[in-house]
């Protein structure tokens, strides 16, 4: 896998070889860059909700070609605990209330995917008051089906 050169400010997180791209990202709390180096002297980025997703990794099989292997990646609640934090910091919101749409659209047991919330993280949905529209911009690119889904599972995992 390669980064595109040259990095913006160091930076090198998205590795890309034929159709396939992976972004490299660092939980929050690493204390010193030297723990972000991806490839010298290239560095990744912290995400705020990253050491939640990081508690939520689960392997998957992948296979590519002929070769096969296991990745990890977040679990779905991790995935929508850390798309709920990039909403915070990224520099096109948009695009993360997008994402987190559509993952909220895949939740089946909103109930039990609840139960698994700790702590704050709750109230990190929360903050997402702006998606609790049928109308908002995020949910439109979703059919009615799944817009439906996801509202609904917005609504009962920010319920306390």
């Amino acid at each position: 896998m390669r980064t595109p050169w040259p990095m913006a400010f160091g930076l090198g997180h998205v590795f890309r070889r034929g159709g396939v791209e992976i972004d490299v990202l660092a939980p929050d709390g690493l204390h010193t860059k030297a723990r972000r180096i991806t490839l010298p002297p290239a560095h990744t980025v912290q995400v705020p909700g990253g050491t939640q997703a990081l508690r939520r990794t689960e392997l998957v099989s992948v296979r590519l070609g002929r070769r096969r292997g296991k990745l990890p990646r977040p679990n779905l609640l991790g995935a929508i605990l850390v798309k709920t934090r990039a909403v915070d910091i990224d520099d096109v919101p948009e695009n993360q209330r997008l994402d987190l749409a559509m993952l909220l659209s895949f939740v089946d047991d909103a109930e039990a995917l609840g139960a698994e919330l700790h702590g704050r993280e709750r109230s990190w949905l929360g903050r997402r008051s702006e998606m609790n529209a049928v109308d908002a911009d995020c949910w439109r690119p979703l059919g009615a089906d799944a817009r439906q889904q996801g509202l609904s599972a917005l609504r009962t995992l920010t319920r306390s």
